[in-house]
């Protein structure tokens, strides 16, 4: 209530604005009360009797509107009561940003009528009854309400059972009578009809049930718990999440007896703080699956390390473990961090199918931004949109997930997983994996030279690299994946993430296939290509590719695609240390073992000559270049006259990038601009509008296009520049 509207106040207000003459003592008189009685009206220590008041208004001549505002700020204050079910909280830790929420949102200074109610919205276990309790205490302490009444809004039987403790409480004529819907009315009518009050309404997880328990018109303040975080127009949600880590340490020490105040926390060695770090950590901030641990560690004397361990090995069982004094007395938390984490699970399953799958497939994501993209690579979400939506909405309602709207994300917590993944046999576990991992494969674009498909590799990296620990799922999945995931970190400068996933690569693929097998091969050219980069290692990836030239070379019938793979790289190497007679005899080698394979106008052969072309025009052997050239030209016009390839293939105009500068040496200069057109169109085709190199290349293609008068098609290049800068699409 705002000060301004407490009766005291407006006692007070009335006697000076009569003026100075007007003081406490001459009111008393006039009134005809003692002075001390007055005094203690404007205290705030008492209130005026019905015959008083009227005397208040004649003598101050009050006008309708006035005499009703003092008759209400007398009748309605709340008598200065509370039932609050446990007392302050001695380890309550941080949450100072929650608190200011809900003094904000619960509008405390205002007396607006029928204020809308405010819910604390969480996980089960994540301390939203803490959070109010502590809020409850300290507005007690501070008179900012004069009553505070809690409710178990659980269920129908809790809240009328709160109720009939109510109307005790307040003293009302309906504390004797049997009929729960008189009791209720009762209470409703001294809630509507009194001010200054705040109604806690504890585990109000059915908002619907709730919400019919709320008195009409009032002047107070209500404030609901629940998992929900679907609230509607019932409330306005504060959401609360984990601890964050500082504030985790704190309580976890102070809980454990480890520290027994804050002046202790100083003294706590190193050792024990790293190792209390880590169950902060391995625990998720959750708040009660802390206390828990805390109250495990101060009973039995065990060790922040000893409690990790047992939580490893034994975790739903170490979960399910409560303090000795918890056991003995009533607590304030009934249920343990496992049994309020299933119990949620169980009722959001038991509402919807669909939260089921949902949950395990989130088990195994990485706890924080799994991008909503990525259920939709998955056949059970696809088949059913609004089934996939209301499963949802279920573990919203649970707070079993968290959804990021703008970041288009969800979230889950580590414990939540833990306890889906533990409802599961072995076998199950593995398949959802294998379907975690499908779709996560599926969902990432095969081109990731394309820097428009790099958000989503970004979106859902930290997934993937989950994904490639797993040791019991599809081994050419996770081959896929480690290859991918490291040549798009490789495209991203990322090089030192990208090593080790390629060294991963070998590993796996060696284990799984043995060290002669041709996939092992192709990972030690993956690998040996990713040295030729770093300076100082093309040693290495040369005895690399060696060994895996030797491995296919033994291997009858093998890939002669993968051979001629191998060979180009140790050209390419020979070539960049200058030993150009070698890098030119493997490449002459490649293109004979692919005619060999596959004939001498087979496309792989046209590709593999253009690269010859190309090792010849840098070295400005243009007469070498030419016939090379024009016998590629030849081959792909054949294919594509066939129907084999696409004229559109990109890969078939980058290789033939080489024409342009040959057909410059061949005073063809026109036609060498056709040429380099083509090549550009087909690294956009590669890369994407916009990509730097795309770019660039436009830039450079423009004056020459100019030259030739080809005005139109320089304009179009501008046109395209100027769309990707402002960051429109590129017409075409």
């Amino acid at each position: 209530m705002p000060e301004e509207n407490k009766f005291e106040n407006i006692l007070k207000s009335l006697r000076v604005r009569k003026g100075k003459a007007w003081t406490q003592a001459k009111v008393a008189s006039e009134l005809g009360v003692s002075r001390r009685l007055y005094v203690g009206w404007e205290n705030g220590d008492s209130l005026p009797s019905q015959h008083d008041l009227k005397n208040i208004a004649a003598l101050f001549g009050l006008s309708g509107e006035d005499e009703d505002a003092l008759y209400r700020a007398a009748a309605q204050v709340s008598p200065r009561i509370h039932n609050l079910p446990f007392p302050p909280n001695p380890f309550f830790t941080g949450r100072e940003k929650p608190l200011e929420q809900l003094s904000t949102l619960l509008n405390e200074g205002s007396n607006v009528a029928i204020s809308q109610p405010v819910s604390v919205s969480g996980l089960g276990g994540i301390g939203k009854t803490q959070l109010a309790l502590e809020y409850a205490h300290r507005c007690y302490r501070e008179k900012i309400y004069r009553a505070v009444l809690w409710v178990d809004a659980a269920e129908r039987r809790t809240i009328e059972a709160s109720y009939f403790a109510l109307a005790h409480l307040l003293d009302l004529p309906e504390q004797q009578v049997s009929e729960p819907e008189r009791v209720v009315l009762a209470v409703k009518h001294w809630l509507e009809t009194h001010t200054n009050w705040l109604l806690i309404m504890d585990n109000a997880d059915d908002l619907a049930l709730a919400r019919s328990f709320f008195p009409v018109a009032h002047h107070g303040r209500i404030l609901l718990t629940t998992r929900s975080q679907i609230v509607g127009k019932i409330a306005r949600r504060v959401d609360i999440d984990s601890l964050t880590p500082a504030e985790g340490l704190r309580f976890l020490l102070l809980r454990s007896g480890v520290a027994h105040d804050d002046t202790w926390l100083a003294t706590v060695s190193e050792e024990d703080r790293e190792a209390a770090r880590q169950l902060v950590e391995l625990l998720g901030g959750h708040p009660l699956a802390l206390d828990q641990a805390g109250a495990y560690i101060e009973d039995t004397g065990a060790s922040f390390a000893e409690y990790i361990r047992l939580f490893q090995e034994q975790r739903h069982l170490i979960l399910s473990k409560r303090g000795s004094l918890e056991k003995e007395q009533s607590s304030e938390h009934p249920e343990s961090a496992a049994t309020a984490i299933v119990m949620s699970v169980k009722k959001a399953n038991k509402r919807h199918p669909m939260a089921a799958a949902i949950l395990i497939f989130c088990a195994f994501l990485q706890p924080d931004a799994i991008p909503e993209e990525l259920f939709q690579f998955h056949l059970a979400f696809q088949e059913d949109t609004i089934a996939f939506h209301e499963g949802i909405s279920t573990l919203l309602r649970y707070s079993l997930i968290r959804h990021n709207r703008v970041e288009k994300t969800y979230a889950i917590h580590r414990l939540v997983q833990a306890e889906v993944a533990g409802m599961f046999p072995p076998e199950d576990q593995k398949r959802w994996r294998y379907w975690v991992m499908w779709a996560i494969g599926t969902a990432l674009p095969r081109n990731m030279n394309n820097f428009k498909h790099w958000r989503m590799y970004e979106r859902l990296l930290p997934h993937a690299l989950l994904c490639v620990t797993w040791e019991d799922v599809d081994i050419r999945g996770i081959h896929d994946l480690l290859w991918r995931l490291a040549l798009y970190l490789d495209t991203r400068g990322r090089s030192t993430e990208a090593e080790p996933l390629l060294a991963r690569t070998l590993a796996v693929t060696e284990q799984h296939y043995g060290p002669d097998h041709p996939e092992t091969a192709g990972a030690l050219k993956n690998l040996a290509d990713f040295y030729f980069k770093r300076r100082g290692r093309e040693e290495e990836g040369k005895r690399m590719l060696e060994r895996a030239l030797a491995i296919l070379e033994k291997n009858p019938g093998n890939d002669p695609l993968a051979v001629s793979r191998i060979l180009s790289s140790l050209s390419q190497l020979h070539e960049e240390h200058g030993e150009y007679e070698e890098a030119e005899r493997l490449k002459l080698r490649v293109i004979a073992e692919m005619e060999q394979h596959w004939g001498a106008d087979h496309p792989d052969v046209a590709k593999s000559l253009g690269a010859l072309a190309t090792f010849y025009v840098e070295r400005g052997q243009y007469e070498q270049a030419a016939p090379v050239f024009l016998r590629a030209e030849k081959i792909f016009e054949q294919q594509i006259a066939l129907g084999k390839i696409d004229a559109q293939d990109p890969y078939i105009h980058l290789s033939m990038g080489v024409g342009s500068i040959l057909l410059h040496f061949m005073g063809r200069d026109e036609e060498a601009e056709d040429y380099f057109v083509q090549m550009l169109r087909a690294k956009e085709r590669l890369l994407g509008p916009e990509h730097p190199e795309v770019i660039e290349a436009k830039r450079s293609a423009i004056s020459s296009l100019r030259y030739f008068g080809r005005h139109a098609e320089a304009e179009a290049f501008e046109a395209e520049i100027r769309a990707v800068e402002a960051g429109e699409e590129p017409s075409k």
